[in-house]
This record gives structure tokens, C-alpha cells and sequence, in this order.
């Protein structure tokens, strides 16, 4: 088992040696919620008229000169094979190496495109990297623009070779899986995902609001009213993951980004239980399993400092109520600056969350008050959001919908992303990135140098999925099909 420190909270993964948390790789992204985002800002049709058109007459002299200069071909002569070694410190106090392509000069960017998995569809050289926005243990996050649709989008690039074992690469592909099937304003969206032999590569939303968490930061805590529009749309993403048999089991501020319009997107789903690709628990009657139709698990991860009481009950297999939990953590610390449970050693903040009760803020409405104590009840069957609905009573979400706290919310204007976000959020362009941590976005990218990366890894099988958005530019170039994987 693998520990990983952060600098608020720790997090635990039996995920062999590479730990994914959004607090070692913050995944930053951005959306359009209107309905109809995926297919806006590019005409097809007249792309691939052009294209073809390009392709008839081939290349001019000047082009053919160019892609004759030294012997090499166009694709040799605009790309830059680069690696850096960056660091990122562990438990012990030890710093890890790690590596990651890194490509270009300023702004005017081409990601390395060598020793493909396809010659042909989507491919890095497509994508001119804008900014670095994020990185982690086993990735890296650009802002890139895609040369096909002028749009930018997140993109996150991880080594091969940090995934080795068969079980590291189930962890990849699972995330990915878990991506590509999820279509939902509230969650992130996976637009397609590609491999180079020595790199994964997942395109998804650019959400230029950033992380909750740094709102929260900025401005300590949030009033009821904000609180109360955030966690309801935090239940709305919610109530869709656990209606598609996944729980998050990861839920905190850090994994709730803002689109540019201020909604809730909530991300990084590589932790997740999917009950399509991973099998149930056996539960043998749990306490902490709700009924037949429960998601159930045993495995220890999250983060500790949101992490629900059966979890860590090793031996006691759980279900979707553990992220009500979460929910119940999460509107806690936007509504009062801080976590229920807090302590400088993970003993006393375990003991803490298996034992005390919260104690509530006295300046939170009685309302807000029963709201918490609902979603932090230890006892997961009695869980508000997660208790069984009977003959006589009604359960589950639609009890916690229910609740006074949430008077006046309109749920479905509200699912339907019809309501204004409290939060006013100002950019400059579609490239603004004042919402993310300087220290990334300020890096500059010409000191992303280093030698060329040795060795190649064979292919991860399943891992290539086109969504709707690159699938047509895809088929003109031979590759998967619509919103298929490959």
C-alpha cells in the first residue's frame, strides 16, 4: 500500500506505486454548458472540403523545400523531442524523479507525435500547447489549443513507463473507461484520449474557473446562499454517478472546478468504483451496504481528511453512501474554512472521524446545522441521501432534495443549468488562467528541455477513444469511429 502526503490533507491508495489524487495532479479543465457544447465553433463540413482539396494538389515547392531540409521530413523538422525532470516529495521526505515530455518554444508549441500508435487520426501534433496549467506523480497538464476547431481544451500527459504492471494499466484504462462514458454538465467530459509508445494523452474540458478549493481560500468561506447553489449542483453529479453504479469515493474541493460560466464540474474519477468494470464486494449483510442494488467495495482510498467511517473499516465492505459523506465534509468546509475533522497526526484524525461528531459552526442556521449532522451521520443506513426509501417514506436523494436547507432551489432549472451561479467570474480570453496556481502557469515553456526520453513500451490496448467532437476530422484520417473506443 502506498502513502502520499499533500499539504492539507494525505491521501491513501492500494493502487500499486502510482497514487493518482488530484492533490498530486490537479486536473484543470472548462465547460461549455450549453447542450449542445460538443459541436459548436467548427464547420465540418468545410474543413474537410479544404482538407481534401489540400491533399489533391499536394504539397507547393516551398512546403516540399521545407520538408526536404536536412533529410528529414515535415514532421521530423517541427518536432522537438524534449524530457524534464521535475520532483515531487513523499512521505519519507525523499524527492521522486519523474519525467515527462515537454515540447516546444513560447507559445508556438508541437507535442511529439514519434512512434505513434496510428500514423493517422487524432495525434499530439495537432494540439499546440498554450500553458502548463497542473502536474503530478505520473502527469502533466497543458492548456493546448486544437489546431482542428481553434478551441482549447486540458490536456494531460502521462508516461508510459510509470505504469509497468498489468495492474497499473487496468488503473489507466479504467479511468478511462470511466471517462469516456460519462455525459453530464455537471462532470468532466473526456473528448478523446491517444498513445504514442511512450505516452498517454487524455483530452478533456478546460474549466477556467478552477479549483473550489482556491475560491474557498480566497475568500474564506462561503455564505449559505453560495454554499447552497454549489452543493446542489454537487448532488446533482452525484446522484448521476451512483444512478450509473460508480461512486466517486473521492469527493473535495479539489475535484470541484468551476466552467467559465461558474457552474460545478466535478473530476478526477481514477480512484472510482465502476461497477461495469469492477466487480462487487461480497457483503454478507454489511451495516454499511444499503440493498441489493448498492455499490460495494472494501478498498481503502480517498482522502482522509473526506473520507467516511466505514471506509476505513477494512474488514466492513461499503457502498454509495460513502459519498454523502463526502458531500457532508465538503459543504462544511465551504460554509465554515475548514474540514469537520482536523488533526497534525493521522492517528488522532482517524480516531477523530471513527468517534467524535462534528462540532457545528454556531454563526450556520439551524437549517444548514440538520443538513450536516444528516450527511455526517456515522451510521451509513441512516445517511441523509443515502437511506432506503420504504412504503411509508421517502429515501435516497430525493429525501436529501427535500431537506429545508434547499428551499427554493428549482432542481430541475437548476439540472438544466438554467440558474445563475453566485460566483461572477471575469476572464480576459478563452487562454485566462489567473484562476490556476502561478507557479505552473508562469513556467516557461522553453526551459521544458532535457534529453530525449530512451526506450518504447508496447500499445495499452483499448485505451484510444474518439468522441464526438474530433470523430468526423477522425474518419477523414482513418481512424476509430464516432464516440468509439479503439
Amino acid at each position: 500500500m502506498t502513502f502520499m502526503i499533500t499539504q492539507k490533507t494525505q491521501w491513501i491508495t492500494i493502487y500499486s506505486n502510482t497514487p493518482m489524487s488530484t492533490q498530486l495532479f490537479k486536473e484543470a479543465t472548462h465547460r461549455n454548458m450549453s447542450d449542445n457544447r460538443n459541436e459548436k465553433a467548427f464547420d465540418l463540413k468545410a474543413f474537410s472540403e479544404q482538407l481534401k482539396k489540400q491533399q489533391q494538389r499536394g504539397p507547393t515547392k516551398k512546403q516540399a523545400k521545407r520538408s526536404n531540409k536536412k533529410g528529414k521530413s515535415p514532421q521530423e523538422n517541427q518536432v522537438r523531442h524534449n524530457t524534464v525532470e521535475d520532483f515531487i516529495r513523499v512521505q519519507d521526505g525523499e524527492s521522486t524523479p519523474i519525467q515527462i515530455d515537454a515540447y516546444g518554444k513560447n507559445a508556438s508549441v508541437l507535442l511529439n507525435e514519434s512512434n505513434e500508435e496510428s500514423a493517422q487520426g487524432i495525434r499530439p501534433s495537432l494540439f499546440v500547447i498554450l500553458k502548463m496549467i497542473g502536474k503530478g506523480a505520473t502527469a502533466r497538464v497543458f492548456l493546448v489549443r486544437c489546431t482542428m476547431n481553434n478551441r482549447v481544451y486540458a490536456m494531460k500527459v502521462m508516461e508510459k513507463t510509470k505504469f509497468k504492471s498489468a495492474s497499473d494499466r487496468d488503473y489507466v484504462i479504467h479511468e478511462r473507461r470511466v471517462l469516456s462514458r460519462l455525459k453530464n454538465r455537471f462532470l468532466i467530459t473526456l473528448f478523446c484520449s491517444f498513445q504514442t509508445a511512450s505516452h498517454l494523452y487524455l483530452v478533456m474540458d478546460f474549466c477556467q474557473g478552477g479549483e473550489l478549493f482556491g475560491h474557498i481560500l480566497d475568500k474564506g468561506f462561503f455564505t449559505e446562499d453560495e454554499a447552497r447553489f454549489y452543493i446542489a449542483e454537487v448532488i446533482l453529479a452525484v446522484e448521476h454517478l451512483h444512478a450509473n453504479g460508480i461512486i466517486h469515493r473521492d469527493i473535495k474541493p479539489e475535484n470541484i472546478l468551476l466552467s467559465a460560466s461558474g457552474h460545478v464540474v466535478l473530476c478526477d474519477f481514477g480512484i472510482c468504483f465502476d461497477r461495469q468494470q469492477q466487480a462487487p464486494y461480497p457483503h454478507q449483510n454489511s451495516p454499511a451496504i444499503l440493498d441489493d442494488d448498492d455499490i460495494c467495495d472494501n478498498r481503502v482510498c480517498g482522502t482522509y481528511h473526506y473520507m467516511a467511517p466505514e471506509v476505513l473499516c477494512t474488514s466492513v465492505p461499503y457502498g454509495r453512501a460513502v459519498d454523502w459523506w463526502s458531500v457532508g465534509c465538503l459543504l462544511y468546509e465551504m460554509t465554515s474554512g475548514n474540514p469537520p475533522f482536523m488533526a497534525r497526526e493521522k492517528a488522532k484524525l482517524l480516531d477523530m472521524i471513527m468517534k467524535s461528531k462534528p462540532k457545528m459552526p454556531p454563526f450556520l442556521s439551524p437549517e444548514l446545522h440538520s443538513l450536516l449532522k444528516g450527511l455526517l451521520e456515522r451510521n451509513a443506513m441512516k445517511r441523509l441521501g443515502a437511506e432506503p426509501s420504504t412504503f411509508t417514506q421517502v429515501g435516497g436523494v430525493a429525501k436529501l432534495k427535500k431537506h429545508p436547507f434547499f428551499k427554493g432551489i428549482d432542481w430541475y432549472k437548476l439540472e438544466r443549468g438554467e440558474i445563475e451561479p453566485p460566483l461572477k467570474l471575469h476572464f480576459d480570453s478563452d487562454t485566462d488562467t489567473h484562476y490556476f496556481l502561478s507557479k505552473y502557469t508562469e513556467f516557461p515553456l522553453e526551459k521544458l528541455n532535457g534529453l530525449k526520453m530512451e526506450g518504447e513500451t508496447a500499445p495499452i490496448d483499448g485505451y484510444t477513444y474518439i468522441g464526438t467532437v474530433f470523430s468526423e476530422f477522425d474518419e477523414l484520417e482513418g481512424g476509430a469511429e464516432r464516440g468509439k473506443e479503439a
